[in-house]
Formats: structure tokens, C-alpha cells, sequence
């Protein structure tokens, strides 16, 4: 999966505009995957009185640095799996908005040249990008989650430090449900607002957790604290909750 060339900035794919719906993976003017539900006991409520901010996971596995955004290609099929799996899951309460962005490929979380990184901060800049124009376009005011997976994780983090935390949207934001993407204490002691949740009625913090096979850690290796799975490497004692 590694890119045959080094990540180069002159073989970006075209930024996307997000006054182009056609940019968003979902919004409620999209019909789509988002509106999928497990049965007829349950269902779409539309004008709901807050939305969601969501984040895909990667989907895109080619050996590009970053995604075109191409429709005809396999990684929008992925994200619209995605938003039913996913997304779904606020359909009773909340109006979905979820961008399509420049994803950084798979392999860019193994490289260790650097040029993972660019790809995902090219990525991150569409996030935050599509971020801001839901704000002023799309949300008119309305409290909103912020929910992501994996490589949206990775991305989501970084808008709750760089752009909610410590700012005057951070009273709007009902909470934040980003998971995978291994978020450490580190990034949480940047944040001056959001915190860990501590119970389902609290406001204004983020849900997080990351989860592997256990079969496949060595007996040695594990150890529990507070629920939570910990590895006995420095790196890992870093991260919220394995």
C-alpha cells in the first residue's frame, strides 16, 4: 500500500469547496446511507435541534498520499458504508452533516519519512475547512456533537483543541463521541474546556476509547487500570483508554 513517490505538494488533489454539496458525503438535503435504520421501530426525524459533525474513517487504500474525492473510486463506496454504520446512529436526534475530504491512505499512519504526516495535515485542512463553513452556513447556532472514527479521530481531536476548546462555540457543543484513533493525555492536556466524560449526563466533554484483540498481546504484557487496558510501553501509558 506504500505511495510510489515521496508526498509532494504539486500532486495534490484539487481543495474541495464546501459551499458544494456535492463535497459533502452527507447532509440532511443528501439522501443517502446516513438515513439508514436497523428496523421499522425505528426512524428519521428531520429539523432536529442540534447537529452532528461527522468525521469518516479512512477508506482509502490506493498509493496516493491523499484521496481525489473521486466518486467512481472504491473509497466513496467505503465512506457511504460508513454513514450507515456509523452516522446512523443519530438519526432520532440529531441533523447529520459529514464531508467528504482529501483522506490520507491507510499506509500514511505506518510511514516513518514524514510524508504520512503531510497527508494527513492536507486532510485535516479540509476537516477544518468543512468545519467552519458548517458553522456558518449550516448549523444557524445550534448546539452540535462532534463524532468521528479512526482516521476521523485523528482529525477530530485536533478541531476540538484548535477550534472549539477555548472558544465561544465550546458552549454549544453538547459533547464529542471520537473513537479509535488512539487520542493521548498529551493532546487532553492542551484543552482548557473539554475533558473526559465521567457520566452520561455530563456536557461539553468527549466519549473515547480504543479497542484491539487481546488474544494477541502477550500474557506479560497487559495490565488494567480504571477499565482500561494499558500496555507497559511509555508510548502507550499515553493514551486515554486501550
Amino acid at each position: 500500500l506504500k505511495p510510489i513517490e515521496p508526498y509532494n505538494e504539486k500532486n495534490n488533489p484539487n481543495e474541495p469547496d464546501y459551499s458544494d454539496i456535492n463535497n459533502w458525503a452527507a447532509t440532511p438535503d443528501i439522501d443517502g446511507q446516513q438515513f439508514y435504520v436497523p428496523n421499522d421501530s425505528f426512524s428519521v426525524k428531520t429539523n432536529n435541534p442540534v447537529d452532528v459533525f461527522y468525521i469518516h474513517p479512512t477508506g482509502f487504500f490506493e498509493k496516493e498520499w491523499n484521496s481525489d474525492m473521486d466518486k467512481s473510486r472504491s473509497a466513496y463506496e467505503r465512506t457511504e458504508i460508513m454513514l450507515g454504520n456509523q452516522a446512523s446512529a443519530f438519526n432520532e436526534s440529531c441533523n447529520i452533516y459529514a464531508p467528504e475530504y482529501r483522506q490520507a491512505t491507510y499506509y500514511s499512519f505506518f510511514d516513518r519519512d514524514g510524508n504520512g504526516m503531510k497527508a494527513l495535515d492536507l486532510a485535516y485542512d479540509d476537516v477544518e475547512n468543512a468545519f467552519d463553513y458548517f458553522i456558518e452556513h449550516l448549523n444557524n447556532d445550534k448546539p452540535f456533537i462532534i463524532a468521528s472514527h479512526s482516521q476521523g479521530t485523528h482529525h477530530s481531536i485536533r478541531l476540538l483543541a484548535e477550534e472549539i476548546d477555548g472558544t465561544n462555540l465550546y458552549p454549544r457543543m453538547v459533547g464529542a463521541y471520537i473513537i479509535g484513533g488512539e487520542i493521548s493525555k498529551s493532546w487532553m492536556n492542551k484543552m482548557n474546556d473539554i475533558y473526559i466524560c465521567d457520566g452520561p449526563t455530563e456536557l461539553g466533554c468527549l466519549v473515547h476509547w480504543d479497542t484491539m484483540n487481546v488474544t494477541l498481546i502477550n500474557e506479560d504484557m497487559p495490565r488494567y487500570k480504571n477499565n482500561c487496558l494499558l500496555y507497559t510501553s511509555d508510548a502507550a501509558d499515553d493514551l486515554l483508554c486501550v
